[in-house]
Order: structure tokens, then C-alpha cells, then sequence
């Protein structure tokens, strides 16, 4: 059973992935406000792109195609730089579809990350809070959010902030760094995977404190 706000946080996970689209109003009577639900995943063919027999009899490979990556360490905290592109597994592992055992094909330099401080780059996805919040998911960047648009589960993950602290709404049109423990640890429910990075005890850096890419 998760907490409620872990629930919440859930939701907007699965929401994400369902093609749905919530804001937060920011009058302190309102109610989240949810988009009508578009096509969930865009198909990335189209009716004049049929499936040929030879892609049914022959599927993506899985292939390491980054075996080594190194990471530098960022001077204003010491945590590793970490980009949502490092986690690409697409073009780690040319792997198109995400599969339950994503984890045990990782490279090691990727598992590695697991438990390290990281600083990671990206956008808050719309939450039902405009203050106080103490979980969130981040995004790779506003343009997930685009109706018809495929979202990995790679382009996304949960982030947790350090007990007993909390931040503000940050909207689509900001960038926000986020510092904390990375987890990679696989999250289904109902047989669909609805997770698979984390940050956990992190802080929010304010946008007028971003480090420079």
C-alpha cells in the first residue's frame, strides 16, 4: 500500500503515462484540472507505414552501444552531473521498449550510479500543489508533455525531497536542478512499469541558481 502523497505521485506517474495532462490553479478552493485524455501512446507509424514481416521476424536487438561513460563532478556541490541523455536507454542499449529485466542489461557504469549524489537538469511535472510539496516527478523537458508524443519511462523519474522540506510549483516554462541520491529500481503495477529512476532526500535548486551546461 503506498502513503497518500506516494499515491498521488504514483498517479501522476501513471497519468503521464496515460496521456493526461493535469494543472494546478492557484486558487486555494480549486481542484486539479485534467485535460481530456488524447491518443495515449502517439504510434510512431502511420497507415502508410505498415509493419513489414521481416521487423515482426526480426526485432530490435539489444546491443550495449555506450560501453564506458564518466561523469564529472559538479564545483558548487560535489554531486556527479548527471543529464536525462546519460539515461537514454535507446541509445545505451538501442532499446526501444523498456522490459523487466531493463536493469540486469544495464552497463555498469550506469548501475554504478546507483546510491551516488547526483545534480540532475529538467522540468516539474504539473502537480496538484502549487506549495508545500515534498515529492514530485521531474521531467527531461516540456516537450514530453506534447499530446501524441511517445513517453519513455527513461525520460522521467520521481524525486523526494529531504525530510521535514518542501518546495513551490515550478512551471513547464522553468528548468529546475534537482540534488540527491539516484535509485534505479524498477516499478510496476498491474504488470505495467511505471518507474525506474529515482532521487531520494533531494533539494530543489532555484532557477537563478542553475549551474551552466
Amino acid at each position: 500500500m503506498f502513503a497518500p502523497r506516494e499515491s498521488l505521485v504514483v498517479f501522476c506517474l501513471v497519468d503521464m503515462l496515460s496521456g493526461c495532462v493535469s494543472r494546478v490553479d492557484q486558487k486555494e478552493d480549486a481542484t486539479p484540472v485534467r485535460a481530456e485524455k488524447a491518443q495515449v501512446f502517439s504510434i510512431e507509424r502511420t497507415d502508410s507505414e505498415p509493419v513489414s514481416a521481416l521487423e515482426i521476424a526480426n526485432p530490435r536487438q539489444i546491443k550495449l552501444l555506450v560501453p564506458e561513460k564518466t561523469f564529472s563532478a559538479d564545483p558548487e556541490t560535489g554531486a556527479l552531473l548527471l543529464r536525462f541523455d546519460d539515461l537514454n536507454l535507446l541509445t545505451v542499449l538501442d532499446m526501444e521498449t523498456v522490459t523487466d529485466d531493463v536493469v540486469a542489461l544495464m552497463p555498469k557504469w550506469m548501475t554504478s550510479l546507483d546510491g551516488k549524489t547526483v545534480r540532475i537538469r529538467g522540468c516539474m511535472y504539473p502537480t496538484f500543489e502549487s506549495e508545500g510539496i515534498q515529492s514530485f516527478v521531474l521531467m527531461r523537458d516540456n516537450q514530453i508533455m506534447n499530446y501524441g508524443a511517445e513517453i519513455k519511462i527513461y525520460n522521467f523519474m520521481l524525486i523526494e525531497l529531504k525530510t521535514g522540506t518542501t518546495t513551490e510549483y515550478h512551471p513547464l516554462t522553468e528548468t529546475i536542478d534537482v540534488v540527491g541520491r539516484f535509485k534505479i529500481e524498477l516499478e510496476s503495477e498491474n504488470g505495467r512499469i511505471y518507474g525506474l529512476f529515482r532521487v531520494e532526500d533531494a533539494s530543489v535548486i532555484r532557477p537563478d541558481r542553475q549551474r551552466v551546461n
